[in-house]
């Protein structure tokens, strides 16, 4: 393979790529390997190609095709075609964090959502700080609102910062004023969460 021929495919993957990329910016997801990633970037290339390459068409009507090159002289396609590859980035970013698409295809049995685990997903709380009661693998337990956590989609080193917490007694639990505790994941042993205002989402409206 010629240098020429290294350029022409950088610069057909790379617009897929930078689609890519902007999504996850916005949308954690789930890491891929480099086959799933470059299939991806291939895919989301052509359709940012096909939207240029339309545009330029209907702007040139005969010689379209010397306006389609990558090339310094038809720089305003290049910025075309990473224009429209970052909106296909945004698109998706929207499309998977919609909700009434969510609840419509929970409805026919597919399960879509931004988040690539349950980890990631289960402290996400529209109604505020989920509380976690933590079980240890000591038998100790910790009770708090879950303040911060590991959010990486790939995190081996999962972790939970809880404030403010609670102490558990027999008949109620008391706030410990100004303490907040860390939880190491490889620590945990069990969560059990409570997520304010959740609900099934077939109860969802």
């Amino acid at each position: 393979m010629e240098i020429g021929d290294i350029a022409r495919l950088v610069a057909y993957v790379l617009p897929g790529y930078v689609a890519t990329e902007f999504r996850n910016l916005l949308v954690r997801t789930k890491k891929r390997n480099d086959f799933e990633r470059l299939a991806s970037s291939l895919f989301l290339s052509l359709i940012a190609y096909a939207l240029a390459v339309a545009v330029v068409r209907l702007m040139h009507k005969t010689d379209w095709q010397s306006h389609t090159t990558i090339s310094l002289g038809n720089w305003w396609f290049v910025g075309l075609l990473f224009a429209f590859a970052v909106s296909l980035g945004y698109i998706l970013a929207r499309f998977t964090t919609c909700r009434a698409l969510q609840r419509w295809l929970y409805k026919h049995h597919v399960d879509l959502t931004e988040y690539p685990n349950v980890w990631n997903e289960i402290w996400h709380c529209e109604g505020g700080a989920p509380w976690a009661l933590v079980r240890m693998k000591d038998g100790s337990t910790v009770f708090g609102a879950v303040r911060a956590y590991s959010a990486e989609a790939d995190d081996t080193q999962r972790e939970l910062w809880l404030f403010p917490v609670r102490e558990i007694g027999e008949d109620e639990t008391k706030e410990i004023p100004g303490l907040s505790v860390y939880v190491p994941g490889d620590q945990i042993a069990t969560i059990s969460a409570y997520r304010p205002g959740d609900c099934l989402p077939e109860e969802r409206r």
